[in-house]
């Protein structure tokens, strides 16, 4: 027994106990990709071409150098690649479209070998760029094969970081099709974060009529569903390529390579290990101040060709302060004009923590950006020191240091009203909503999912003009008070064609003013005040008015009685009634009944 209990405990002390590893090190989970309608299979295209070039992965999802890479080496690139045991790399992707067109481009093309074949959901007709047709009208079983396909990916993945949804909101599938995934992954992976990277309409080109509508039914879907947003633009992308990279006439594969390229810089961190990390959850933490203001805008700096990056070179404080340029956003408008809220700087080479800090004093105090006070940090910081790789074929050339900016500012308000001003123009005359008539839609829903877009609109008006009102004068004090939370709404699909709820008198008052906007159905005789793409909102000036959002809020689309204020709103109103030109006099009518109604309360 003695030699038994002596080897007993020799054995015990040749036990090691496994150290736990550090935060920093600990895997981010892994993220899967959905790809809908055109564009979003055109994206796929050029992401995954790059991706895989950047982890040695050829077209067949086999290593290009095995013995020149180790597990260490590979154990990033599982983040967005399932590793079979046959010793490939799929993407951790499904791609859905209502047309087999495209998708058959990746199944006849040089990357079919890579992808799984029934991650590749094809329809047999479009969707017409009709939302209506795309949300209503799009067959069951390309909805429940899409499902699946994701479904698949999801149980496959140990620990699921989050979803990114590649789409474009101008389309019926990008927008409709895409709103009714969204929101049965949002019912079946409720607290998995959904991550939009969306191509938003031009204001000067389209390539559709009915694009407006499109968009605003596919923002008010998502917005209380998606955890965040990209805003991208292909005037924006076609800008790039025009002045930086010396492109006369872009096409779409140039300009989702260059789409291509910010995607890679946001994943960098996910994938490749660096002193500063930023998964995506950390990135909806510190950009995302309300859960309403989640548009984020992009940059990625530099952009050069070939020839041009072996003249020259770039500094850390020119880099950060290059990405807060015209010519590098992927948004059309300057940044340095607007209002940031925050923002992320994620860096990729050999770049100094000390020189990223020192730049961002510099723009601190140059006073290059207006920041909010209310957020006096402003920065998430991630560095990856693994060099971005290049296509080709891309014409971008290769950089020893690269800068992907994502930030949350104001300057989302110039699309959206643009935007706003096309969706009322074809509004008043009801052109093309037999269409969506057809599919399913009522009437109804169109001034709804336009009063959530205004007082998205309205918000960011909000912090726009608070800052303002500091400059000028007013106290830290009026910033105390945020956008108040949204009712919570049920699913278009699960609610039927009835209206969830009704925004009948939201108020805002940011600088000493206020923005009161009707509320109601198209029915209801409301006006729903939408400025044209150049002009303000106006203000009534209302000093004493408390610096904060109150909303109103009634399923009959009517303002509940709230003390003196109803006074100011029924004088609003009346302006509003005077100085709208498409006002019927069966809309005066009902206003005026609206108005005798408050008065009796009162």
């Amino acid at each position: 027994l003695r030699d038994t209990w002596s080897g007993f405990q020799t054995s015990i002390d040749k036990v090691t106990v496994p150290v736990a590893r550090p935060e920093s090190e600990m895997p981010l989970g892994e993220v899967i990709s959905l790809f809908v309608g055109q564009c979003g299979t055109q994206i796929s295209q050029a992401l995954w071409e790059l991706i895989s070039v950047e982890h040695g992965i050829g077209p067949d999802g086999t290593l290009v150098d095995p013995g020149a890479q180790t597990e260490d080496d590979t154990a990033g690139a599982e983040v967005l690649f399932t590793h079979t045991q046959k010793d490939r790399f799929v993407p951790r992707a499904a791609i859905v479209d209502s047309e087999p067109t495209v998708v058959d481009e990746i199944r006849n093309g040089l990357y079919r070998g890579m992808f799984n074949p029934a991650r590749l959901v094809t329809g047999l007709e479009d969707m017409a760029n009709n939302f209506g047709r795309g949300y209503y009208g799009c067959p069951q079983n390309l909805v429940d094969q899409g499902m699946n396909a994701v479904r698949k990916e999801a149980e496959q993945a140990d620990k699921l970081q989050s979803c990114l949804i590649f789409h474009a909101f101008g389309g019926g599938t990008g927008s409709g099709t895409t709103c009714r995934l969204v929101e049965l992954l949002d019912a079946e992976f409720m607290k998995v974060p959904k991550i939009e990277m969306a191509i938003y309409p031009d204001y000067h080109k389209s390539c559709s009529v009915v694009e407006p509508y499109n968009a605003v039914l596919c923002s008010s879907t998502l917005d209380e569903i998606s955890s965040f947003a990209i805003m991208i633009e292909n005037d924006a992308l076609t800008k790039i390529c025009n002045e930086s990279l010396r492109m006369e006439r872009p096409a779409y594969p140039n300009l989702n390579r260059v789409l291509a390229h910010a995607c890679s810089g946001i994943l960098a961190p996910l994938t490749f290990d660096g002193p500063l990390t930023a998964s995506l959850p950390q990135l909806q933490t510190n950009l995302v101040p309300y859960p309403r203001l989640h548009f984020l805008q992009a940059s990625l700096n530099p952009m050069f060709t070939h020839d041009i990056t072996i003249h020259e070179s770039i500094t850390i404080q020119e880099l950060t302060i290059g990405a807060f340029n015209t010519i590098n956003q992927m948004m059309v408008g300057d940044p340095k004009e607007t209002v940031m809220m925050a923002a992320a700087l994620l860096y990729r080479g050999q770049i100094p923590i000390q020189e990223i800090n020192s730049s961002i004093d510099t723009i601190k105090k140059r006073g290059l950006i207006g920041l909010v006070d209310w957020c006096p940090t402003g920065f998430k910081i991630g560095v990856v020191p693994t060099l971005p790789a290049v296509i080709k074929a891309s014409g971008i050339g290769k950089t020893n240091r690269q800068l992907t900016a994502l930030y949350n500012s104001t300057l989302i308000v110039s699309p959206l009203r643009s935007n706003l001003h096309k969706f009322r123009v074809l509004l008043s005359k009801k052109a093309f909503v037999h269409w969506y008539l057809q599919e399913g839609m009522e009437q109804g829903e169109f001034q709804e999912c336009m009063e959530d877009v205004l007082n998205i609109l309205q918000d960011y008006l909000f912090v726009e003009k608070t800052l303002v009102h500091n400059r000028t004068g007013g106290g830290a004090a009026d910033n105390v008070h945020g956008p108040p939370p949204r009712p919570d709404r049920q699913s278009r699909h699960s609610a039927g064609t009835q209206n969830s709820h009704s925004d009948a008198g939201a108020s805002s008052d940011g600088a000493g003013g206020s923005a009161v906007f009707g509320g109601g159905g198209v029915g209801g005789g409301s006006v729903v005040s939408v400025p044209a793409p150049n002009s303000s909102f106006r203000l009534s000036p209302s000093p004493a008015a408390p610096a904060s959002i109150t909303r109103q809020s009634d399923h009959t689309g009517q303002g509940k009685d709230d003390g003196g204020e109803d006074d100011d709103d029924d004088e609003d109103e009346d302006d509003d009634e005077e100085d709208d030109d498409d006002d019927d006099d069966d809309d005066d009518d009902d206003d005026d009944d609206d108005d005798e109604d408050d008065d009796g309360d009162d």
